[in-house]
């Protein structure tokens, strides 16, 4: 019989990063810490509908996309086997469709009406499948592992909500939830191991941990983080959490794997991410940070430290800052007025 693995315990409402010391406080958010959103409430959409603002996923710019094809099939938050003959009748159609290629949108949009219409579905199941969709959004089958699995998710909640609101709510929430609290047991090295694994007040299952030094579970947590970036540009995800979430690894970003992992969610996440009121000063607020810690890293004191090299390490956080820099300019140009009315009205807003 297969090993049982442990599941992830969801904390309640504590996505948003606070610093763990005075002399290292950064925040990219200036409200309300608890992440209530549109999300809470009954999930709306009455049709399939895709972002039109999601920006195109380029897999080159996938952090350690070069090393990927050398990686053994080890990862952190693995699909545990299911005991034989416990299959969940629904996961056949659901694993087809979170592994169908990007490009094949008529392919991904068959299956999640089979997945959404032709099985009962009720909280159990849909919290058992929404971890599935974490499990194999980490599994960093390829270079696109997490942003399928976004946009596979979305198709589902869709078609499901075309039947059942509630259904699709509850989905929603349940990803949302698991999703938040993975990125948290992974990347944040004060986070309680709650299972008392370790033996440490760090969770063994944390990327800071010892132990976790193969590059089979950096790059499953660096998908961890692409994923959580790609729910966000399918607007499955407040740009609240994201935020609070990234400001939780900048907290922490020591070693060149917190880099990576950042670089991962933003490429993800796209430039809408960065395009609202006073972006510029959050922009600005997070280049500063970052520079500050890469600075002061070590560049040795971890696996992909050791690798690569001192040279390659300010790159990855140049090129991150650049890019969300160009989206401030492209968001600047594109709102630049037509009119003397329309420039006053910008400057009410702004």
């Amino acid at each position: 019989m297969a090993a049982v693995r442990p599941t992830i315990e969801i904390p309640q409402r504590s996505y948003v990063a606070e610093a763990s010391s005075p002399t290292s406080s950064i925040t990219l958010l200036n409200d309300d810490p608890y992440l209530y959103d549109k999300y809470d409430l009954l999930y709306a959409s009455t049709k399939c509908t895709f972002n039109p603002q999601a920006s195109e996923f380029v897999p080159s710019n996938t952090p350690l996309a070069h090393i990927s094809q050398h990686i053994p099939s080890k990862h952190p938050l693995s699909c545990p086997d299911f005991p034989s003959g416990f299959r969940p009748e629904w996961y056949a159609a659901f694993e087809a469709g979170i592994q169908a290629p990007l490009e094949e949108i008529t392919q991904q949009d068959h299956l999640s009406s089979v997945l959404s219409h032709e099985y009962t579905w009720n909280a159990t199941s849909l919290k058992t499948l929404a971890q599935h969709f974490l499990w194999m959004a980490s599994e960093d089958i390829d270079s696109q592992s997490g942003a399928r699995a976004a946009v596979f998710a979305k198709m589902f909640a869709d078609k499901l909500g075309q039947t059942s609101i509630w259904d699709s709510s509850c989905f929603l929430h349940n990803l949302r939830d698991v999703t938040c609290a993975a990125v948290k047991m992974v990347w944040d090295p004060l986070t309680p191991d709650r299972l008392g694994l370790s033996g440490t007040q760090t969770d063994l299952r944390c990327i800071a941990h010892p132990q976790n030094t193969s590059l089979a579970y950096v790059t499953s947590a660096t998908t961890l983080l692409s994923f959580l970036g790609a729910l966000y540009n399918e607007d499955l995800l407040e740009r609240k959490c994201v935020l609070g979430l990234l400001t939780l690894v900048l907290q922490h970003t020591y070693t060149f794997e917190y880099v990576c992992g950042m670089h991962a969610l933003v490429a993800h996440a796209g430039p809408r991410l960065w395009r609202f009121a006073g972006s510029g000063k959050t922009m600005r607020d997070f280049a500063t940070a970052l520079g500050q810690r890469v600075s002061s890293m070590d560049k040795s004191a971890s696996l992909l430290g050791g690798m690569c090299g001192q040279a390659q390490i300010r790159p990855w956080s140049s090129d991150m800052c650049r890019t969300i820099a160009e989206w401030q300019k492209e968001r600047i140009a594109s709102t630049k007025p037509t009119s003397p009315w329309t420039a006053l009205s910008q400057d009410i807003l702004l």
